[in-house]
């Protein structure tokens, strides 16, 4: 995206604190020639490997590889705000990538973890929201973005997979409690974040 596009949207695409601290720490390490999509990209081959990672009871690595895909989110986003990078492809792959990562996880973790009810409801809101932020985008021509209810719900995910990967290493009952806990509150907040407008 240019960077007069990007003052247009710059009420929408605000930089954020968590953007400015990327950008000057990890992003100063990555060559200009990199673009958010490529790291977009990276996430979409690291997921494989996650499923593959816990369908081997590798839990130790598998939550290394995991929390690193799930970090490249937060990399690419910041990459495309700082940089002035957003890109229609961006906004489509970006979201996409993210669920796939999550559902993963919900199959291979949550699902016997838990229970396979609550891993469903999490993949079955993730679509509805896939598919409805693809209608406010391309039928209704809003410009949308993950806005707080959005970004929180990941972060609730990624906190509560990690817990019951806790749980898995350390025998942690606790950890157990909370993951279930904090994944009820990912799944309210993404559907608080289904009804605004502007969000997906």
């Amino acid at each position: 995206m240019s960077s007069s596009v990007g003052e247009n949207k710059d009420k929408q695409y605000k930089i954020t604190v968590i953007d400015k601290l990327l950008a000057a720490t990890f992003l100063k390490l990555l060559p200009k020639t990199v673009t958010p999509n490529q790291i977009t990209l990276l996430r979409f081959l690291l997921i494989p490997l996650v499923g593959w990672l816990f369908y081997r009871h590798f839990y130790g690595w598998g939550l290394v590889v995991f929390l690193v895909t799930m970090f490249t989110d937060a990399l690419d986003g910041a990459m495309a705000r700082t940089r002035n990078q957003i890109t229609d492809l961006g906004k489509v792959i970006d979201p996409v990538a993210d669920k796939l990562a999550i559902a993963t996880v919900m199959i291979f973790l949550v699902k016997d973890l838990l229970s396979w009810q609550l891993a469903a409801i999490i993949i079955v809101i993730d679509i509805l929201i896939l598919i409805i932020g693809g209608y406010k985008r391309y039928v209704l021509r809003q410009e949308i973005q993950a806005e707080f209810f959005g970004k929180s719900k990941l972060i609730l995910q990624v906190i509560g997979v990690s817990l019951l990967l806790v749980y898995i290493l350390c025998h942690c009952f606790l950890a157990l409690t909370l993951a279930k806990i904090i994944l009820i509150g990912a799944i309210i907040f993404a559907l608080i974040s289904l009804w605004r407008p502007y969000s997906i």
